[in-house]
């Protein structure tokens, strides 16, 4: 939450108040006002570290992440500029390609930077299974579901051989929301993700390796909020659920079950601090969106899908990979409850160039959108 990581600011600042130019202390202090939004201090902090040792990649690529993510594009691409005159081959750099590709919807840049990347000599299993998850998201986010699905199956074989069952179940709820989000198969979706806590249960994980809220939010979506509910019931009874106040990311699963139980008031409160308080400020903005529709607030509805379309965040891919397409399309559809017929036209135009090279399994539904596009030019053209 944003309000937490008061001690490690405070045990921060008391070292740099004798070490000023201390780099790991600057970027450690960096790196909690990253988690609590607060990017224009995150930022200053890193300039500083710059100016201490202006060849620290970890340290440029920290930089152009934040400013990408204030929607600086221009100071993270100077930054990035600067990083590659030393050093073109840097795995840190590339990665900082892809966010800032991503955080613009450039997802042809961002693919190219995700495949060159995982070329790099230096590439170990862990960037490749960085690069298998970062390709699965943007081929998704592009409707090219058979894709997505081979880079999550081989994420999953990876994950597997590293020994990594946090990764391993990360990657089969990204595998299970093809079926769910694109192919309406909920039940083999819920098989898919019940496979793979079948040979990872969480039990026999570390608790900081249990995505407790993940795999909650997932089984809200595949339709089983009771098996959701269970999920954070044993998350609050293990030692670390004892220990921590209720974080952000918590109350985005807890919203999203009320949502599904019907209790819409406490769904709106929750996911309002969630997209507030959370790391990422685009995540559960669907939900919060979904949430003001069913308590009937439709001008907030369309605010809240219009923010998540234009908010800058590095790792866009990962949200946008089950809802960019979808919320642009139902954005599409409230213009058209409203008569907006510019909007409509620009919203599914938009659509149709995103999921231009998608499987044919969205071809029905681009074909109606195109109809749509015509309909909402027809009426245009008698008003004009």
């Amino acid at each position: 939450m944003l309000n937490d990581n008061i001690t490690a600011i405070d045990a921060y600042q008391h070292v740099l108040e004798r070490y000023p130019n201390d780099v790991p202390a600057l970027t450690g202090l960096a790196h909690v006002y990253a988690l609590r939004r607060e990017h224009a201090a995150q930022e200053s902090l890193l300039v500083r570290a710059l100016a201490v040792d202006s060849t620290n990649p970890r340290v440029s690529t920290a930089l152009v992440a934040t400013r990408l993510n204030r929607g600086d594009f221009e100071g993270a691409r100077r930054e990035l500029d600067r990083v590659e005159k030393r050093s073109a081959t840097l795995s840190s750099a590339h990665l900082a390609e892809i966010y800032l590709a991503a955080a613009q919807q450039d997802w042809p840049s961002a693919e190219r930077w995700a495949r060159s990347r995982m070329a790099l000599p230096s590439t170990g299993p862990l960037d490749s299974l960085d690069g298998l998850e970062t390709l699965a998201g943007i081929a998704m986010a592009q409707g090219r579901l058979a894709e997505a699905e081979r880079h999550s199956r081989a994420a999953l074989a990876l994950a597997a051989r590293m020994r990594s069952p946090g990764r391993y179940l990360s990657s089969a709820v990204r595998l299970a929301s093809i079926d769910l989000r694109y192919r309406n198969a909920p039940t083999r979706a819920r098989a898919t993700v019940t496979a793979a806590l079948a040979r990872y249960p969480l039990g026999k994980l570390q608790e900081s390796d249990r995505p407790y809220d993940l795999l909650a939010r997932f089984f809200v979506t595949a339709g089983n909020t009771a098996r959701a509910r269970n999920l954070i019931l044993h998350a609050d009874q293990t030692k670390l659920g004892r220990q921590r106040e209720v974080s952000a990311d918590r109350r985005w699963t807890l919203g999203v079950i009320s949502l599904a139980e019907g209790h819409t008031p406490e769904a709106t409160a929750q996911l309002r601090v969630a997209t507030e308080e959370h790391e990422c400020p685009l995540c559960a903005l669907p939900d919060l969106a979904r949430a003001y529709e069913a308590v009937g607030k439709p001008d907030s509805t369309i605010a809240v899908y219009e923010r998540y379309l234009r908010e800058p965040w590095g790792r866009r891919f990962e949200t946008d990979a089950t809802e960019l397409g979808w919320s642009m399309h139902r954005l599409a559809e409230l213009y058209e409850s409203r008569r907006e017929t510019t909007k409509v036209a620009e919203q599914y135009t938009a659509l149709v160039a995103l999921w231009n090279g998608a499987d044919r399994e969205l071809r029905p539904v681009i074909e109606d959108i195109r109809k749509r596009i015509d309909r909402a030019g027809q009426v245009t053209g008698r008003r004009d």
